[in-house]
């Protein structure tokens, strides 16, 4: 007598709420467990729908529902080939792995470039027990990991729906390789232009902290970002986007020197540190403003055309100046 044939439908209705219960664990240890030097672009989270389950079901054969393992998937895109590796790091050591594979350095040609990731197969670790647990951490789910540029030839890959060789029509096939093989190689070069911007931070920073002054060092996003972490070592860092957009300021208002961007900081840093107890941001008491909004302040009050440009409110810098300040 032939064994019934499971209730995929009714396995999949019956386990949803416990599906979405394993989503939002999932989401919430990856993001208490990324380390801070990781470079995230992207991190979603999503349990595979109805149809999707179905469909998986008939196209692979599967007699068993829990054979779909990845019934709730978690993809995590970032920056560079680097923080992939840091990303293999923090998946061993929040989630039990069942099965980790490589499709990334085991891909055969660049027309595979849109397939490429790291994939793990897991479940929550034993440690987690108890009421919250009990329901989810018999569960499988999928990890995927990737880099910015080959999710981005992957949505691209996706919307073409060119799933194999075959489907590629002959005079398009060329094209499509090229257009991979341009990602793949993009995406190599921008892990070594990456590795030098980092190389160029650190010697930038480690020439400045060694000198009372910034010299005749040039004017740009490192040099700037070391001279800030300088001038105000204990103030809360600001971020390199914010600093950019800072440096960007001040170039337009005329700064085009590094040194002369220093000697205005330094020279209204009391009046900028009275500016602030008496305007604390938010207006809370207490607060400091971090390395780039203090040097707004202190150029803000150097500077009167500066503070025109950027500010609407440029008059109540007024006070703090002092004679020779205003005017540059």
């Amino acid at each position: 007598m032939a064994a019934d044939k499971p209730d995929f439908r009714g396995y999949y209705q019956a386990h949803a709420k416990y599906l979405n219960q394993l989503k939002e664990e999932v989401e919430y240890c990856v993001d208490r467990g990324l380390p801070e030097d990781l470079h995230i672009h992207s991190r979603s989270g999503r349990v595979k729908g109805l149809s999707s389950f179905l469909e998986k079901i008939e196209r692979k054969g599967y007699t068993r529902p829990d054979q779909v393992e990845d019934l709730v998937g978690y993809r995590i895109v970032c920056l560079s080939l680097t923080d992939l590796t840091k990303v293999q790091q923090l998946v061993w050591r929040i989630f039990n792995v069942l099965s980790e594979e490589d499709k990334i350095d085991q891909v055969e040609d660049a027309s595979s470039f849109g397939y490429m990731s790291m994939h793990y197969i897991c479940t929550l670790k034993k440690e987690f027990s108890g009421p919250r647990y009990d329901d989810i951490k018999t569960y499988r789910f999928e990890l995927q990991c990737r880099t910015i540029l080959m999710d981005a030839w992957a949505n691209v890959s996706h919307y073409l729906a060119y799933k194999g060789e075959v489907s590629i029509p002959e005079q398009l096939r060329r094209d499509f390789h090229a257009l991979s093989g341009l990602f793949y190689v993009a995406d190599r070069h921008f892990e070594l232009f990456f590795e030098k911007a980092e190389r160029s931070e650190h010697s930038a920073l480690s020439v400045i902290r060694s000198t009372k002054t910034v010299g005749d060092a040039p004017m740009n996003l490192d040099t700037v970002h070391a001279m800030l972490k300088r001038l105000y070592p204990e103030r809360t860092r600001a971020t390199r986007g914010e600093v950019s957009v800072f440096l960007e300021q001040v170039a337009s208002a005329g700064y085009s020197e590094l040194k002369k961007l220093e000697n205005a900081l330094v020279k209204e840093q009391s009046a900028a540190e009275r500016y602030e107890a008496d305007w604390p941001p938010d207006l809370m008491a207490g607060k400091k403003y971090s390395d780039v909004g203090f040097a707004r302040m202190a150029l803000a009050i150097f500077d009167l055309e500066y503070a025109k440009q950027y500010y609407s409110d440029e008059a109540r810098f007024e006070e703090y100046r002092t004679t020779g300040g205003a005017g540059r």
